[in-house]
């Protein structure tokens, strides 16, 4: 058991049971082929998170490996009673079974990447053994505040006042928080100092272009995880191109029905958290809504 690789794992969000169970399957995990840690509360040092995103402390954690990057794995741990679907996430009624087989994937995807990246560096003229890398500091980031019930934010970026305060009316409809930019300097200005869980981007923008902004997130290891999508006026097939070859994640033409919106951004949201139900973290327009109730300032606006 000593021969194999030893990885930490810190878990956030988790009732005292479960971390006991997490402790209990480590324990008796000795014909696994790799060897778990449970990393104490507030150990920045460690490979894999497991962090229930429907706890405030949960989701902050996991958007901050998401903003550091770093290569380090997230497990998403469901409540109990909430399905995982096909995610990938794990439901804490089945840490016993799940938990395991979870870590054992991310830590190939780990090795993956670790691969990759030692095919790209240059040769070395003999090879040696080379000593195990100290952790690195966790980069320094802005934490939101600390507060029960935080909505999910994301960023707005458009030059038009207009199309911001109304996207704002939307999205705060919807549950979520916004904080909008005017330009694409603006807009990094914003990813630096906060964490987002969403991007909506213009295309026509005064100091450069959405095509520009969005391969620039996508470019950097801190934000590439976060959903990009580009909201503009703009629908012929090159546009459509252009933001595939950018590496937008939706594309979406004006004027957008309200529910086309909604839909959008619950498809990106369940990929980059790995959750299939929103519901307890964004309010979703029922089907059978009548539309007045949406409000007569969003039907004018996203052309319903």
């Amino acid at each position: 058991m000593g021969d194999k690789p030893v990885f930490r794992v810190a878990a956030i969000g988790l009732e005292q049971r479960e971390l006991r169970l997490i402790e209990i399957v480590f324990r008796h995990s000795q014909y696994n082929s790799n060897q778990y840690q449970l990393a104490d509360p507030g150990d920045s040092h460690f490979d894999l998170l497991v962090a229930n995103v429907f706890d405030p402390e949960g989701r902050q954690a996991a958007a901050r490996l998401r903003t550091a990057g770093g290569g380090r794995r997230l497990i998403v741990a469901l409540p109990r009673g909430m399905a995982p679907g096909n995610t990938g996430a794990i439901s804490v009624d089945r840490l016993a079974l799940q938990l395991l087989p979870s870590l054992n994937k991310a830590v190939a995807a780990l090795q993956a990447d670790a691969s990759d990246v030692e095919s790209k560096s240059e040769p070395k003229p003999e090879p040696k053994p080379e000593p195990k890398p100290e952790p690195k500091p966790e980069p320094r980031v802005r934490v939101r505040p600390k507060r029960s019930a935080q909505p999910l934010q994301v960023l707005v970026v458009d030059d038009s006042a207009t199309v911001r305060t109304q996207l704002k009316i939307a999205l705060e409809r919807l549950g979520l928080g916004c904080v909008t930019a005017n330009s694409a300097s603006e807009a990094m200005q914003q990813l630096e100092s906060a964490s987002f869980d969403l991007a909506l981007i213009d295309v026509v923008m005064p100091d450069s272009d959405g095509y520009k902004l969005t391969r620039e997130i996508k470019r950097d290891q801190r934000w590439r995880k976060m959903p990009v999508i580009i909201l503009t006026s703009r629908s012929s097939p090159f546009d459509l191109a252009r933001g595939a070859l950018a590496g937008c994640d939706a594309y979406l033409s004006k004027p957008v029905p309200f529910r086309a919106l909604q839909q959008a951004l619950v498809n990106q949201l369940r990929k980059s958290l790995g959750i299939e139900d929103l519901s307890a973290l964004m309010r979703l327009a029922g089907e059978d809504e009548p539309s007045q109730r949406l409000g007569s300032r969003l039907a004018r606006l996203f052309g319903r």
